[in-house]
């Protein structure tokens, strides 16, 4: 009893840090990436996603690039955030993804509820922007060989 109320009482080490950090990375960069798998459907998909996510911000050229770019952020973004590979570059791209949809959402005049989901997530990719990573990642395995 001790032991469990003095790992709620006291801060957590490096380690712990750590390893919280890897579970955060690798869980939301597959959630990330299994909400990409629908986007890959092809050009008619990338068109559509395209024209719905671009057009209320007036963006109205080249939707099928547009929603190819939303695909591959999403599904490959979350790919690189799961093996922790790329990751600043992954997070980059994903937070511009994020701001995208949150600038949609507020277009459209959605309410916060609707909108709180990628908002919250321009946070969590920014944090592994900041730090990148991490040693328990495929980049650290890459770069420690």
């Amino acid at each position: 009893m001790i032991n469990l109320l003095s790992y709620l009482i006291f801060n957590p080490t490096a380690e712990q840090i750590v390893v919280a950090l890897t579970i955060l990375r690798v869980s939301i960069g597959a959630i990330t990436a299994i909400l990409g798998i629908p986007k890959m459907g092809g050009l008619e998909v990338w068109q559509n996603l395209g024209t719905m996510f671009m057009g209320p911000l007036g963006i109205h050229f080249l939707p099928v690039l547009w929603g190819f770019l939303g695909f591959a952020s999403q599904f490959f973004g979350g790919i690189a955030l799961t093996l922790g590979f790329g990751t600043r570059f992954a997070s980059f791209a994903l937070v511009i993804m994020m701001v995208i949809a949150v600038l949609w959402h507020l277009k459209r005049g959605d309410s916060f509820t609707v909108y709180s989901f990628p908002l919250s997530l321009i946070f969590v990719y920014l944090t592994f922007m900041i730090i990148g990573s991490g040693p328990y990642s495929l980049e650290s395995y890459l770069l420690t060989r």
